[in-house]
């Protein structure tokens, strides 16, 4: 073991040179420990920036769906108020347009965060194409004319104007939905 005054002697022997390379041994550990601990700091900085912009995708996709979703309503609104008219020549063009309205809803609702829609909801905006393409078919069997009797309009109404009536109400349901939770956010 090694005598305390050697270890003295040596330290009173060291040159100026030795006391730099001690010096500079400590500052470079120091160095090294405050590289670390801002990578570190960074790193966890950027995983924030990251979720805040994840969270400001979300949003924006919930602002789309529920403005969509207001258009849809209102598309619905006017299909509905065209097929109680005598005039149908606008319906196939109105359904077009709502069917491709749909399908940019259900994009948006898959790529977001299911959570904010109930598997009822992505099942109805799923289902209602194929809910407007058989209406379509219906009117189109039907021909350019509304029904006459009594039996024809009440099948009329049960056919067609009350599936597009629940459709108004469903859509709107989620709308309304849709727009709270976006604005919670």
């Amino acid at each position: 073991m090694p005598s305390t005054d050697n270890w003295t002697n040596t330290l009173t022997n060291m040159s100026l040179g030795d006391w730099l390379g001690i010096a500079g041994l400590i500052l470079s550990a120091a160095g090294f420990y405050l590289t670390w601990r801002e990578a570190r700091k960074s790193r966890t900085a950027s995983e924030a920036a990251k979720l805040a912009a994840e969270e400001a995708r979300r949003s924006r996709r919930l602002v789309d769906v529920s403005l969509e979703l207001r258009a849809i309503v209102d598309r619905l609104t006017e299909l509905k108020y065209l097929v109680q008219t005598v005039d149908w020549s606008g319906v196939p063009t109105r359904i077009d347009a709502l069917c491709f309205a749909l399908s940019t809803v259900a994009t948006a609702m898959a790529e977001g965060d299911t959570a904010d829609f109930g598997p009822a909801d992505t099942d109805f905006i799923a289902s209602i194409r194929d809910t407007l393409r058989d209406i379509e078919k219906k009117l189109t069997a039907r021909g350019a004319k509304p029904p006459q009797t009594t039996q024809a309009i009440s099948t009329f109404h049960r056919q067609i104007v009350q599936p597009l009536t629940a459709m108004m109400d469903q859509a709107t349901s989620i709308h309304a939905r849709a727009r709270d939770i976006s604005s919670r956010k």
